[in-house]
């Protein structure tokens, strides 16, 4: 009796395993879009962070006296095809008179996908006497 050695796939084999490795392929194709997506927000939110920060900044360096309570909305900035528009609100934080301690709070908000987000700042600043 002579045997057979078979060597070698067979054709239900073949496709199995093609059928396996695409499943594998477009699930990978599928996450890049993904996570360039994430990438962007995550870029943008960095983006407001730092419009938020400039702008906390720029009332801490103001003399106390020159912090007026109230609420101001600033010209938008744009960057990469968004627009950033902060929000700056300087109040009298709880449990205080104003005399001595004030707050600034920094909204800054801006749209992507057809979706609002917003990036909120703030601090306290003490008035020190000479």
């Amino acid at each position: 009796m002579a045997r057979f050695l078979t060597r070698g796939f067979t054709l239900a084999e073949t496709i199995l395993s093609c059928f396996i490795l695409s499943l594998l392929v477009m699930t990978l194709f599928n996450l890049f879009p993904m996570s360039a997506m994430a990438v962007k927000r995550t870029e943008y939110r960095l983006q407001a962070d730092a419009v938020a920060q400039k702008w906390l900044e720029t009332y801490r360096a103001r003399p106390f006296d020159g912090l007026v309570v109230g609420s101001q909305t600033l010209a938008p900035e744009p960057h990469d095809g968004l627009s950033f528009t902060p929000t700056v609100d300087v109040f009298v934080p709880p449990a205080s008179n104003g005399a001595w301690l004030r707050g600034i709070r920094v909204r800054v908000s801006y749209t992507y996908r057809d979706r609002t987000y917003q990036e909120t700042h703030e601090t306290w600043v003490a008035h020190v006497q000479d």
